[in-house]
């Protein structure tokens, strides 16, 4: 939902509406060996557990309180009981709390909508109606003054009073599927479902315990997709999913083995290639595939090497490179693809500075634009391919910060960048990279 409060009576008590007495909560509870009452309130059991982790021994005394397969009485049972506890306990505030939560919701924009993006001629955006509390997720072919073609409407999709959201919406290249990943039950854990955009009808296909991370491969006949672990919640599996099959019959592509890893699934901004992406603490790795070889083997871009924190962005036929390798702060390389095991052969684009450190970078045919923090501020950067332009776009304010905003294609000269301050909120600002050439 796109409105959610918890009022709690500390912050009652601070703006001076605390009752002359408060009454005590009388919460009528199940019988539940796990749970005591203190004037009411339910306190859980303390039952020492011993676990042993890395060499040590810790004892945890609620680790009865963990429920994977939240079916455990006990602990439904006292779940319960707590909710029933704040809801007796809020009574006194109830008008507070309808009071406030008019006024919240008195102050958002009723029409609010994301700032569409062009990608393969349509225009993409999100939009909120008045008095809804889910997005609609639609489409223009051409331009913003074309007709209307909603993809997703959220507030349909929900099923009552249910948790719903949407982790992600990927469509295909030739702009005919949609795929969607939808979380009914709040644990991240998606069904993922397909639409013919012709026909307005999803595919008999539905594809369970997924994350959010969805890529189409070029020719728009296969669907790839993370499989979450049943226990950790890990996005672990790589799938492939063939348009029209049944997803029992999907092939696993890949299984990441080492659980301390994140792993996230895209596609590169030129188009060219699905990205995997793995992530801890302090190790990277990027594997890729082309996105006209759907049935070929992803590929380490460089193998993982323990402390080496690198990511990749695809444009103008080599990759650029943002990387830690002997770099505290990061620096760019570039390099072809054929080339980038061996690191002995990455040319140095941009180099390492005590002053600033690389945080991000979008790669364009004739662009680089960079995230930067530099004087305590997030900055960006643009460099022109050919060496005639390198320098940091203007900031109408002095403290504040800025980014590279979503920019879906590299064969531009137009691009976003996100700006705000202590006094502007979040703003998105397009610009022509040709206006900051010297001289213009």
């Amino acid at each position: 939902m796109r409105t959610q409060f918890l009022l709690l009576a500390s912050i009652v008590s601070l703006a001076g509406c605390e009752p002359a007495s408060q009454p005590a909560a009388q919460v009528e509870q199940q019988a539940n060996p796990g749970v005591t009452s203190s004037a009411g309130q339910p306190i859980a059991e303390k039952r020492p557990h011993e676990m042993n982790l890395h060499g040590h021994t810790r004892v945890d005394e609620y680790f009865w309180l963990r429920d994977d397969t939240r079916q455990s009485p006990e602990v439904l049972a006292y779940l319960e009981a707590e909710n029933a506890y704040f809801e007796e306990t809020m009574k006194p505030w109830a008008g507070l709390q309808e009071t406030l939560f008019k006024e919240m919701t008195s102050r958002l924009d009723p029409d609010e909508s994301s700032v569409p993006y062009l990608k393969n001629g349509y225009w993409y955006y999100s939009r909120f109606e008045p008095g809804s509390e889910y997005a609609i997720y639609a489409r223009r072919k051409g331009s913003m003054e074309a007709d209307e073609e909603v993809l997703l409407d959220g507030n349909q999709r929900v099923k009552g009073d249910g948790f719903y959201a949407l982790s992600g919406i990927e469509v295909s290249d030739d702009h005919r599927f949609a795929a969607i990943a939808e979380d009914w039950a709040g644990r991240r854990i998606n069904e993922i479902r397909i639409l013919d955009t012709q026909s307005g009808e999803f595919l008999p296909e539905v594809i369970g315990n997924a994350s959010g991370s969805l890529a189409w491969s070029g020719d728009g006949q296969y669907l790839f997709y993370l499989n979450k672990h049943p226990e950790t919640l890990l996005a672990y599996q790589l799938m492939r999913h063939r348009l029209g099959t049944d997803p029992s019959e999907d092939a696993l592509v890949y299984e990441e083995s080492d659980n301390t890893f994140y792993t996230d699934l895209g596609r590169s901004r030129s188009g060219e290639f699905l990205v995997l992406f793995h992530q801890k603490t302090d190790t990277t790795e990027v594997q890729l595939l082309a996105a006209d070889d759907p049935l070929g083997v992803f590929k380490p871009f460089l193998p993982r090497e323990t402390g080496h924190e690198y990511d990749v962005d695809h444009a103008a036929g080599r990759f650029f490179i943002r990387t830690n390798w002997n770099a505290e702060n990061f620096r760019v390389m570039t390099v072809g693809l054929a080339a980038s095991t061996d690191k002995s052969r990455w040319q140095e684009v941009i180099p390492q500075r005590a002053d600033a450190m690389v945080r991000n970078l979008q790669a364009f045919d004739k662009w680089l634009v960079v995230g930067e923090r530099k004087d305590g501020l997030r900055k960006v950067r643009v460099l022109a391919h050919d060496g005639s332009v390198d320098r940091y776009l203007d900031a109408s304010e002095e403290a504040s910060v800025m980014w590279p905003d979503r920019n879906v294609s590299t064969d531009t000269d137009v691009i976003r960048y996100g700006f705000s301050s202590l006094v502007t909120p979040d703003q998105v600002w397009e610009i022509d990279l040709h206006s900051v050439r010297p001289g213009c």
